[in-house]
């Protein structure tokens, strides 16, 4: 017969043992050391008194500590991908945005004061993406697609 645990009784089971005793190990009581009557805690988070205070690292001589002249600023590097275009609907509902970024040609497309949906294409060199993205701006521009913001709906 399988046994049926309800609360702490146990039916069909050996053990009497209620689940809420903790069995006692020698190593629970040897974890507290005995204090003897009369001795003095040591003192907890607090410096010693006979110890000198930490002496503070010395600065470099003829250094400011407002010099930027010491600071090597790192070579400037041009940006891995340009602007996205964004180009407005002839009605000014609906936006399209086209960047290439490496070999991915990302366009987004949605109703303006939105996030739209994007999309990726990806393409085997960076050069067949930013013609491609140029292809893509051209057909949209022939289609009466203007310039403008596709956040607001402003045309530029």
């Amino acid at each position: 017969m399988p046994t049926k645990t309800t609360g702490t009784k146990t039916r069909g089971s050996a053990s009497k043992m209620p689940a809420t005793s903790k069995p006692t190990t020698k190593k629970a009581a040897a974890k507290k050391p005995a204090v003897k009557a009369g001795a003095k805690k040591p003192a907890a988070n607090k410096p010693a008194a006979n110890k000198p205070a930490a002496a503070k690292p010395k600065k470099p001589a003829g250094k400011s500590a407002g010099s930027t002249a010491a600071i090597a600023k790192p070579a400037r590097t041009q940006p891995t991908a340009k602007l996205p275009t964004s180009l407005l609907s002839p009605d000014g509902k609906s936006f399209e945005m086209v960047q290439a970024v490496g070999k991915l040609l990302g366009i987004r497309r949605g109703r303006v004061g939105t996030r739209g949906k994007g999309e990726g294409r990806p393409f085997t060199t960076a050069a067949a993406a930013e013609a491609a993205s140029k292809k893509y701006v051209a057909e949209l521009r022939a289609k009466g697609w203007i310039p403008g913001s596709a956040i607001t709906g402003q045309r530029w």
